[in-house]
């Protein structure tokens, strides 16, 4: 299972860019654990993988920007809403995103639960697409590389960690999926769940 991740796949960057799309992915697990995993490659290798995740991450964040420009905000709360979006999360990311938009831009990815949103607000609310790729690739590299990083000296300071993580690969890697199944099921059926008890009382 490792192996989808370590040996220069698509595994880890399609995750990130999924995250980014709406799905409940776990990317900072998935980057630790990624480099964790990489502590005894080559760093030729480990750079590898760090442009995939990269560029994954670059791609998913863009992708989310162009859907909040073109498709406006009215139209993207209901598609979020199918994905669990919460109206009161949304008005919270919107309010951190007018005041300190440029700084989200560069760490919002640190921010589980609003960073799948910065791209949408920087859509909705017409952020330059010069400055949005600018700040696009440096935010993506102050997220990717550190946890990368901070992984793989992990690994190679505790190599029982490693071995352990090798070893549970597969259960790891069927967590991780189910983990995110549930999450996404569950978010789709509360979301129905509150909006038939609305109709109901309307």
């Amino acid at each position: 299972m490792l192996d989808f991740f370590t040996k220069g796949s698509f595994g880890l960057p399609i995750a990130l860019l999924l995250e980014f799309l709406g799905f409940p992915v776990p990317g900072e697990t998935m980057l630790g654990l990624t480099g964790v995993a990489l502590a005894n490659n080559d760093w030729l290798t480990f750079g590898r993988q760090l442009l995939l995740a990269s560029a994954g991450s670059f791609i998913g964040f863009t992708l989310a920007y162009a859907f909040g420009r073109f498709a406006g905000r009215p139209l993207l709360l209901r598609i979020l809403g199918f994905f669990g979006l919460s109206d009161r999360q949304w008005q919270l990311s919107e309010r951190y995103f007018r005041h300190y938009g440029l700084w989200l831009l560069l760490f919002g990815r640190y921010l589980y639960g609003i960073r799948h949103l910065v791209p949408y607000l920087a859509g909705i609310l017409q952020i330059r697409w010069p400055l949005l790729m600018a700040y696009n690739a440096a935010g993506t590299l102050l997220w990717v590389t550190p946890l990368l990083v901070l992984g793989r000296i992990v690994g190679s300071r505790f190599p029982a960690l490693w071995s352990t993580v090798h070893h549970a690969s597969t259960p790891i890697g069927i967590a991780l999926l189910t983990s995110t199944l549930v999450s996404l099921l569950g978010s789709l059926w509360f979301r129905r769940h509150q909006r038939a008890q609305t109709e109901t009382r309307g």
